[in-house]
């Protein structure tokens, strides 16, 4: 099992734009980072997607049951569970706009490479 650091997606990214032609505004990394067996990740029910304000899974938490393609807004997120069975993509500003990273299904981070602040279910 492989765990990011928000670190290494900035690397990713970097050079994802280099080599990809200038993609500096879209994808960190499209990441299946671990999949849920945190105990806070476990927390987060069904078919939701779950973010807290701290890393680790820590501080205050929003439950979301995103509609496949709503744009759902956040105040912030520093850590994020998706427990739906599709790709949640999550980005840097508020109306699904910036940069994003893509959350599989099943899968959680403890630390994201920005504060997220809206969320898209595809």
């Amino acid at each position: 099992m492989v765990t990011l650091t928000a670190s290494m997606l900035k690397t990713i990214a970097l050079c994802g734009a280099i080599l990809g032609g200038g993609m500096a505004e879209s994808a960190y990394a499209s990441m299946p980072i671990v999949q849920a067996e945190n105990p806070a990740a476990a927390t987060c029910p069904k078919q939701h997607t779950c973010l807290w304000t701290e890393p680790n899974l820590t501080g205050r938490h929003h439950f979301s049951d995103p509609r496949p393609g709503k744009c759902s807004r956040y105040r912030r997120g520093n850590s994020t569970s998706n427990q739906t069975t599709r790709t949640v993509r999550h980005y840097s500003k508020p109306h699904c706009k910036g940069k994003y990273f893509d959350l599989a299904p099943g899968h959680h981070t403890t630390n994201t490479p920005f504060p997220v602040k809206s969320i898209r279910q595809f």
